[in-house]
């Protein structure tokens, strides 16, 4: 059964840079030509996904519309029923707590994966607790 994908053993990582808030509020796409209605599922500084019956092709600008709040992102993903879009530039966490009713821990920054060096030993041992 090769379309089946079971729990295979192997740890996931998460690859996203901030946390997200799950949501569950009206929202709409801005494009060019036309307005795509939906809701908003979740949102973090970088991003957010939304659910709806059309949603734009990946590669689309627009702007992210809730409330009195608009902010430009383009559409990463698509799917026949959701969308996810990264914005411009982030977000306030103030924002994101406001709108989800919640305090939302901040980490450190993410490593660059530009400056890892492929193929080198760590200069310093791992430690493990």
């Amino acid at each position: 059964m090769g379309f089946y994908r079971g729990d295979d053993g192997k740890v996931r990582t998460e690859r996203r840079a901030a946390a997200r808030a799950r949501i569950d509020s009206p929202a709409f796409l801005r494009l060019p030509t036309s307005d795509r209605h939906g809701r908003m599922s979740d949102i973090s500084e970088g991003g957010a996904r939304l659910k709806m019956p059309d949603p734009p092709q990946k590669g689309t600008s627009a702007f992210l519309c809730w409330g009195t709040h608009e902010h430009f992102c383009k559409v990463i993903w698509a799917t026949e029923e959701a969308c996810g879009i990264s914005f411009d530039r982030p977000i306030p966490v103030a924002l994101i707590e406001e709108l989800s009713g919640q305090a939302i821990e901040t980490g450190g920054p993410v490593a660059n994966p530009g400056k890892i060096p492929l193929g080198r030993k760590r200069s310093r041992p791992l430690v493990t607790s």
